[in-house]
C-alpha cells in the first residue's frame, strides 16, 4: 500500500539585508570609522550600540533618501546633527 503525499509549497522569506553606512565620528575602540558601509550585523557594532546612547541613530541606511539624510548631519539644528552632537558629547569630543 502506498502512502499518498502531497507536495506543500513553502514559502521562504529571504530577507534583504540592508546596507548602513555609519556616519558618527571615529570611533577606534570598536572599530568604526566615518562613511563605512555595513551589511548585516556585525559584532563590532553591536557593542559600539549598547555603550554609546544613541550611537545607533548614526547608522543610515542606503537608500534613494541617503543623500538629502546624510547633508543634514552638517547642518546645525537638524535632528541628525543634534544626534551626532549627543553621541560626540559621550565620547569626550566637542
Amino acid at each position: 500500500m502506498a502512502n499518498k503525499t502531497t507536495k506543500t509549497e513553502e514559502k521562504k522569506e529571504i530577507k534583504k539585508i540592508e546596507k548602513k553606512m555609519y556616519l558618527g565620528p571615529n570611533l577606534k575602540k570598536y572599530g568604526l570609522i566615518t562613511g563605512q558601509i555595513y551589511e548585516g550585523e556585525h559584532s563590532n557594532v553591536k557593542n559600539a550600540i549598547s555603550e554609546i546612547k544613541g550611537l545607533d541613530n548614526l547608522f543610515v541606511k542606503i537608500d534613494k533618501n541617503f543623500p538629502k539624510v546624510k547633508e543634514r548631519f552638517a547642518q546645525k539644528g537638524t535632528k541628525e546633527n543634534i544626534l551626532y552632537s549627543q553621541v560626540l558629547k559621550q565620547i569626550g569630543g566637542k
